[in-house]
């Protein structure tokens, strides 16, 4: 039981410690002058919207927006860990 116990901590260790590396990353995404910024852990850092842009346009960017940014999280996710020497017991 002491073993898993052990075990369960060096996992939680490591995940933190993905969490920590992954915050320190960003990634910047634009289209129509909306620009999204999102770090490693797909929080939203910041979103920049022109003056200029009508609600219309700005309805129909956010999303695709928003889905290409965490797309892009989700890779440097995979590549941190498969480059990263956590293991994660898979």
């Amino acid at each position: 039981m002491l073993d898993k116990l052990k075990q369960l901590k060096q996992l939680r260790d490591q995940a933190h410690d993905l969490k920590t590396m992954l915050a320190a990353e960003s990634i910047t995404v634009e289209r129509d002058g909306v620009t999204l910024v999102l770090n490693g852990n797909q929080e939203v850092i910041s979103v920049t919207v022109p003056e200029t842009i009508t609600k219309a346009t700005l309805e129909s960017t956010l999303p695709s927006l928003f889905n290409d940014g965490l797309q892009q999280v989700h890779r440097i996710i995979a590549q941190k860990v498969q480059n990263s020497s956590l293991n994660f017991g898979l």
